[in-house]
């Protein structure tokens, strides 16, 4: 498995440096932070191990650490003036930082990514049904909520209660409708 969540997270990281440069500032952070979740595919297997053996304490005390050095990096980062940029490098450190204090915790060593389809190939199929299943209940229900709002009208399905909610909780300065007045 380590090996195709490498590969699909390095597909991900692959995408998003070869837009980032097409859609500005807020793309290049994203792509920059994703850059690193490849290597976040070895934390799997000793995730698995720890948690077979119920350890999920070392689990959760390495998770906090590698959000403090998140933090930590993130702080230093922005002290320094990198701007948003290079704020968003404070993630290399926390996966490095976690995949090398889970895989000692484990105990079980680093283990390389392998593709042998015929191990994996009972695990993808259940992984995609399972995954179809829950994309069938999403359009079910989106099929459910346009159907209601075509036969009983938009308020039926709750869009005016919750259209009136939202312009309530606007500030009065930011409503198109003026300061009083709240649309039905």
């Amino acid at each position: 498995m380590v090996g195709i969540q490498f590969t699909v997270l390095l597909a991900f990281a692959l995408v998003a440096a070869g837009l980032a440069p097409f859609l500005g500032e807020a793309a290049v952070v994203t792509a920059i932070m994703v850059a690193p979740l490849p290597l976040g595919a070895f934390n799997t297997p000793a995730t698995v191990q720890l948690e077979r053996q119920l350890e999920y304490r070392p689990v959760a005390r390495i998770d906090v650490a590698g959000n403090s050095i998140y933090q930590g990096a993130m702080i230093v980062l922005a002290v320094a003036g990198t701007g948003p940029i290079g704020v968003s490098f404070a993630v290399f450190p926390r996966v490095v930082a976690i995949t090398v204090m889970l895989i000692r915790a484990a105990g079980c060593g680093w283990i390389a990514p392998r593709w042998k389809f015929a191990r994996t190939k009972g695990l993808l199929s259940f992984g995609i049904h399972f995954q179809l299943i829950n994309a069938t209940n999403v359009i079910r229900d989106q099929a459910l909520n346009v159907g209601l709002a075509l036969i009983g009208g938009y308020n039926l399905v709750g869009c005016g209660r919750w259209r009136g909610a939202f312009y309530r909780c606007r500030s009065p300065s930011s409503r198109r409708y003026g300061g009083s007045r709240i649309p039905p």
